[in-house]
């Protein structure tokens, strides 16, 4: 048996909620919790409770002996993977820290969320609750949003249950500003909006899901403003660009890039293959040149304004 106490963090969710969110990286499947719920295999308080039913600080949950040990398994491989992570790993990636949030400068090429293809290599979550290990009890820290693997820059995490719930509500009615720097192939000499649906499609001869601009899809909005171009012999005329997304759909810059005629540099799936050789070969370029630069947006907590900036990387200032 074991006994998880709700804290400050925990409280106001639904049980089942709560569960799906403590069990997720057990084995055990979604049908097992909820038949769980209702056999009472795993109890509020030391008694059966509704699905529905809400968390109060204090309320103790009760797992029987079974869950117990898919627990306790469970943390003794996460212990495993991140026994060897330092403090430093995330502390030198920290662009702001207050009670609340947590800004990290992502590099390219790390995953942010574990998954089936990664469980076992370190991603940023890791590093995340790693760091914040000794102010955590069972609500895990979390990042509000995704950056694809190879695009870096700016990750925000909510520290407290509060402050993540605050970032979700603002991304989904939109109120937050994102803004990112490219470098893309060609010359755009003015600003541009672009205004592109995008629906998300499974390509066979990638074996995964990539976005296509359709009008069976989302709205997505896009603007950018040419910063300063560059003509590279042999290859032609590039353009570092400021970019501010409307919307936040899946590879929204990528793809919208795409549809102008100006991929970023290094895209391996909306990306010129051939020119990417050439920026490999010439620059040692092998990332995509997008970097999440400016984050911003009102935090009613505590009442004030939070505009975090990330510094354009060394990688792109070379080629400038």
């Amino acid at each position: 048996m074991q006994i998880v106490e709700i804290k400050e963090n925990e409280k106001g969710q639904r049980f089942d909620r709560f569960l799906r969110k403590y069990l997720k990286y057990t084995d055990i499947a979604l049908k097992s919790i909820f038949k769980a719920i209702r056999k009472g295999d795993i109890k509020v308080n030391g008694s059966k409770s509704k699905e529905s039913y809400i968390l109060n600080m204090g309320d103790e949950i009760v797992f029987n002996s079974f869950f117990s040990s898919q627990i306790k398994e469970s943390q003794k491989d996460k212990n495993h993977k991140i026994k060897n992570i330092k403090k430093s790993n995330i502390e030198k990636l920290i662009l702001f820290e207050d009670e609340y949030w947590l800004a990290i400068d992502k590099p390219s090429g790390i995953v942010i969320h574990p998954g089936d293809k990664n469980y076992n290599t370190i991603t940023l979550v890791d590093l995340l609750q790693n760091y914040l290990k000794s102010d955590i009890g069972t609500f895990k820290p979390m990042f509000g949003y995704r950056l694809d693997k190879d695009t870096s820059g700016i990750i925000i995490a909510g520290k407290k249950y509060e402050s993540l719930k605050l970032l979700n509500l603002l991304i989904k009615n939109r109120n937050t500003k994102k803004k990112y720097i490219a470098v893309v192939l060609g010359k755009i000499n003015k600003e541009e909006i672009i205004d592109n649906n995008l629906e998300k499609v499974y390509s066979k001869k990638l074996g995964k899901n990539i976005v296509i601009c359709s009008s069976n899809g989302q709205s997505a909005k896009t603007i950018v403003k040419p910063i300063k171009h560059k003509f590279i012999e042999g290859i032609g005329y590039i353009t570092l660009l400021d970019i501010e997304i409307k919307t936040g759909r899946m590879h929204q810059i990528r793809v919208h890039l795409k549809k102008i005629k100006h991929p970023v540099i290094g895209d391996l799936i909306y990306g010129n293959s051939e020119k990417n050789k050439l920026f490999l070969n010439k620059f040692g370029i092998n990332r995509q040149l997008l970097h999440s630069s400016e984050y911003y947006f009102y935090d009613s907590i505590q009442k004030k304004n939070i505009n975090i900036h990330s510094p354009i990387p060394q990688i792109i200032k070379n080629i400038f």
